[in-house]
């Protein structure tokens, strides 16, 4: 048990010490986005926390980053000419990238555990 316990204990400092991401915080955090979505009637979103806490951290907890980056990513997806990349996306969608070679996957993993997953868009061409 004290395994997991340090694993978590982990996981929490790399949160704080990579994306600004302070449990104490989070729901607060979580709360004020939610608020200045509901601003924006326009913005028809989900708005659960997991959904929300998605943004967050890809804005490393910056409120107004999370904002940007929801309203960028409602723009695309309601531009008609990305109507293909956000309906029935299925991994047999995109079998023919993976078995191009286009991605990889190192054996090993890095030093914190992650899997180590390797893009080379030069390896072929998709567009034939």
């Amino acid at each position: 048990m004290s395994r997991v316990r340090k694993t978590d204990d982990t996981l929490v400092e790399l949160a704080r010490i990579e994306v600004n991401e302070h449990p104490e915080r989070r729901k607060l955090d979580i709360e004020t986005l939610r608020n200045k979505i509901q601003l924006h009637p326009e913005l028809k979103i989900q708005t659960d926390d997991a959904y929300l806490l998605r943004f967050l951290r890809a804005s490393c907890f910056d409120h107004e980053d999370a904002f940007t980056l929801i309203h960028k990513y409602f723009e695309m997806k309601a531009d008609e000419r990305n109507k293909q990349l956000f309906s029935n996306m299925r991994p047999s969608a995109i079998k023919h990238v993976l078995e191009a070679g286009v991605t990889g996957e190192y054996y090993h993993r890095d030093k914190l555990g992650r899997r180590v997953i390797v893009i080379r868009p030069g390896q072929t061409n998709l567009l034939k």
